[in-house]
This record gives C-alpha cells, structure tokens and sequence, in this order.
C-alpha cells in the first residue's frame, strides 16, 4: 500500500457524482434549526434487504476499514497533509487565547452533566469599548521567564442585524509548532447575555498552509459554517451545542466573561469553549470555575485584590487571578508545570 494508491483512493472517493442541493437548502436548514426542527435519518422504515446484500455490504465495510487502518499506519510518523485529513482542530495550534480558560486537547463530546452549576450571571453591561494587551510568557524549571509572544483584544459597541452587539477583534502573534503565526479572531455576541451570533477565526500561516479561515454562525442550539484553506480545500461546520453545556464562550472574551458576575469564597460555576467545530471532537470543551482563595496580584500597573480562580478542563488545570472590582482576569498559570515549564499569561494594561 502507497500514498499514490492512498491518493488514487480518495480521488476516485471525490469523483462519485453528489446530487445538487437547492439553493434555498441552506436558509431551510438555518430556520428548521432556530426554531428547534430536527430530523433522525433515516425518516423511512429500512426496507429488507437480502442476506447476500448485507454480507456483502459487511465485507466492503471490513476492506474499507483495513485500508484505512493499514493507511494511517503507514503514514503514522509524519503529519497527514491538511487537505487530505478530517483530523482538524483547533487545540492543535497548543494556543487559548488570553490563556483564561483552559481545553482539553481533543475533547470529546461530554455526555454527562457538568460538574458545576452552569454560569447564568454573565453581565454584558459589565463590559466596556477599549483596546487591551497581552504578553504570553514561558517560566521554565528554574523559574526564568522568557517572551513567546503578544496580542491584543479590542471591545467594540456594534450593531449586527439591527440589534446591539459586541464586536470583539482578538489578534494574537506567537511562535507555534516552530512557526511563527498570526491568529485573528472576529467575534460577535449579544449585549446583553454574550451569547455568541458570529465568529471567523483566521491563522496564517497553518502548518504548510498560506492560511485556514473558519467562519461560523450560531443558531439555535448548532453551530454552522465552513472551514476553508489553500487549493480550494473546504470542510462544511454543521454541530450541535447542547444546552445542559451552556453558556457557551469564545476564546477571545474569556479574560472578560466574569465581568460583572457576583464572585466569592464558595463560588463555582460551569461554562464551555467554543472550538474551531469542523471535527467532531472539537465542537466544545466543558470547563469548572471555582475561586479556591484570595490574592493581591502586584503588576507593573499596580497592585489589584483578586479572587483565585481554578479552571479546569479535562486533564488541563489553570489558576486565574480575576480582579475582584470588576472580574477582568489579569493573569493565568498553567497550575500543573511539565517538566520543562508552563505558560503564562499576563494583562499588559488592566
């Protein structure tokens, strides 16, 4: 077995002809979903099928999986090129943002019940318009501390299909996997609640890639949109956010989603981050607050009261110092360090 023959496999795969959808599917789709329609496949009893079919169907089945298996093996020591791989995702970059709320790298889709209450105080009014940066750090064992990179995160008051909104632009430079990359993130939420309406994250560049854009619209309880890359490479979004997860964050507000939300000694709170969604094991990932202490954080603006707030997603655990006049997060610590050291994250101008 050769990548020719693996590339022949999967042109042959893309040449079977794929019925036209109707322009007007799209819209369809969008308005059965806000209004909470669905639709189990198949809608039609399965009609008997003779024994001989299924066998046979079974056996194909069986092929399919030994190649791909025997595939995936043999190409196991390098990384599969973009354009030809579903496995996608958005913890591959090792990169969250302002670091305040940690991912589980390549989450699965949670089936049980979170472990907190989940976070129904969010207070967008607590927001304010203005321009905010941050450095990201690298403490190594010994407890030196070097630069590995900087961005910036802007609140703006918008309007997005004539009701209020916030627009908020996150750009972010950092060296990645050995690359040096620019993510850039527009985020829209309601004014009130901050539940997310849109949201398009670009990274340039991306692995060999000039670039990978993802554009997604939140409707209802699902997330849709598409991802796309050079050579005319496109993965279509179409996920759903279940509601016993909620509230459900982006990245780029997650320093400021505990504005104005009433903390103390005893507080816990459940929410989720929103990933990249083009794989399964991407859609969301459910993180635990909860304030384990005080603390006077000392920075090069001042000296700030803070709550200690734990975060943790899975296997990843932060400590966030959230300041306690109004719950902006000025600092985050991976709390568990490897043994070569952890990152940090660090408000520039709180």
């Amino acid at each position: 077995m050769t990548d020719l023959f693996d590339q022949r496999l999967r042109n042959a795969a893309r040449a079977i002809p794929v019925p036209v959808a109707p322009v007007s599917l799209i819209d369809r789709v969008i308005v059965e979903r806000a209004g909470g329609t669905r639709i189990a496949l198949p809608v039609d009893a399965p009609s008997s099928q003779p024994v001989r079919l299924a066998v046979s169907s079974l056996l194909l089945a069986t092929a399919v999986i030994v190649v791909a298996t025997f595939v995936a093996v043999s190409r196991h020591r390098s990384t599969a090129p973009f354009g030809e791989t579903d496995a996608v995702s958005s913890v591959e970059q090792a990169f969250i943002s302002a670091g305040v709320l940690p991912r589980s790298a390549f989450a699965q889709i949670a089936t049980v019940t979170p472990a907190a209450p989940p976070l129904g105080t969010m207070n967008g009014a607590a927001l304010r318009p203005g321009l905010h940066t941050y450095r990201i750090q690298w403490i190594d064992s010994l407890g030196r501390t070097t630069p590995v990179g900087e961005g910036t995160i802007r609140i703006v008051d918008a309007i997005l299909d004539g009701a209020p909104a916030w627009r908020v632009e996150h750009v972010a430079r950092l060296i990645d996997d050995g690359q040096r990359r620019t993510e850039q993130e527009t985020l829209y939420v309601t004014q009130r609640e901050l539940r997310p309406l849109t949201r398009v994250v670009q990274v340039i560049p991306y692995r060999r890639f000039s670039h990978i854009t993802i554009r997604q619209q939140f409707v209802g309880d699902s997330i849709l949109g598409e991802m796309t890359t050079d050579g005319g490479v496109r993965r279509v979004i179409a996920r759903r956010l279940p509601p016993t997860f909620g509230p459900y964050l982006s990245d780029a507000l997650a320093p400021f989603a505990l504005e104005g939300v009433p903390l103390s000694s005893r507080w816990r709170a459940s929410v989720s981050i929103v990933g990249w969604a083009v794989v399964p094991n991407d859609v969301f990932f459910p993180a635990t607050l909860e304030v384990i202490g005080e603390e006077r954080l000392k920075t090069a603006s001042g000296s700030f009261a803070c709550w200690k707030v734990r975060a943790v997603a899975g296997p990843e655990r932060r400590i966030e110092w959230v300041r306690k006049s109004d719950g902006v997060a000025l600092r985050s610590l991976d709390e568990t360090p490897s043994g070569k050291g952890r990152r940090e994250f660090v408000l520039v101008d709180p």
